[in-house]
């Protein structure tokens, strides 16, 4: 288990399901949506001005504990018993129903920055537009692919990026998987499977290497910082290794690393752990 403290963000709250022993994949529904798709927004929680669709996809990512967040903005994280965990906000409300763990509802603020980030996203993958993008950050934001540190600094920078770059350079069946969102008091955690096939060149996530035409799989996780009712900053994290040995640009037999296996991995926790240790230590309790 996770903690990340500050008073701004919970970490995983499916850690409370894996404690208990529930498989990722029997108690959280997943719904994958398509860039290219017109009929449904390309990223789960994306913007959607259907209300109906838009409350449908909440409870897709409520109903598997993907979506948690203190009312009092308080950090904390916890497996076993929730009614035993410290420092509960006493506003969250604690669901036990199948043994899911928590399910908060979001406070006035946390929805207003839920709905900031929908709006960037629905920017980037339905206009596909860097101004509209650049428009919902402060006027010096930042963004940080950081295994590879593209992205940018300041409106400029940024939205010559978006507009050559990120946007153009995504590939038409890239989907985007969600794990779970968490909703602190002036940040935001997405963790999702990000998933595509190599059939562009993609400068943003692999700077210099042209299409391979190979599928690939990663675990992405982006936090999000506000101010002043707009986004200030965005830090995406994934596992560079992982892509690279997807793509066949890494050898996994020589070095301590894993393709798609690592996305598997994380679906469905119950997988076996320590593979890459097994390969040189002889330790029979791994």
């Amino acid at each position: 288990m996770e903690t990340m403290t500050g008073g701004n963000s919970v970490v995983s709250p499916l850690d409370t399901k894996l404690a208990r022993g529930h498989s990722l994949l029997e108690t959280t529904p997943r719904r994958a949506f398509r860039y290219n798709n017109s009929g449904v927004r390309p990223y789960c929680w994306g913007r959607n001005r259907n209300a109906k669709k838009e409350r449908e996809r909440r409870e897709v990512l409520k109903k598997g504990g993907a979506i948690a967040a203190p009312t009092s903005g308080a950090s904390f994280a916890f497996a076993g018993d929730p009614e035993k965990a410290p420092g509960t906000p006493a506003e969250a409300t604690v669901s036990k129903e199948g043994g899911k763990g928590i399910e908060s509802e979001l406070s006035p603020e946390q929805q207003v920055l839920e709905k900031l980030w929908e709006e960037h996203l629905a920017s980037e993958f339905e206009a596909k537009s860097a101004e509209a993008a650049i428009n919902t950050m402060v006027e010096r934001p930042s963004v940080n692919h950081v295994p590879v540190m593209t992205g940018g600094v300041g409106r400029k920078q940024l939205k010559h990026f978006y507009g050559n770059y990120f946007i153009p350079q995504m590939p038409p069946d890239t989907e985007m998987i969600p794990i779970s969102r968490t909703i602190g008091h002036d940040r935001l955690a997405d963790e999702f499977v990000f998933k595509f096939t190599h059939t562009l060149q993609m400068d943003w996530l692999l700077p210099g290497v042209a299409p391979t035409n190979k599928p690939v799989e990663v675990v992405m996780v982006v936090i999000v910082q506000f101010k002043d009712g707009k986004l200030a900053s965005e830090r995406i994290h994934w596992d560079q290794a992982s892509v690279l040995v997807q793509l066949g640009l890494l050898d996994p037999g020589k070095l301590p690393v894993a393709g798609v296996e690592t996305v598997r991995k994380v679906l469905d926790p119950e997988l076996p752990s320590n593979e890459l240790m097994k390969r040189t230590l002889k330790d029979v309790e791994l």
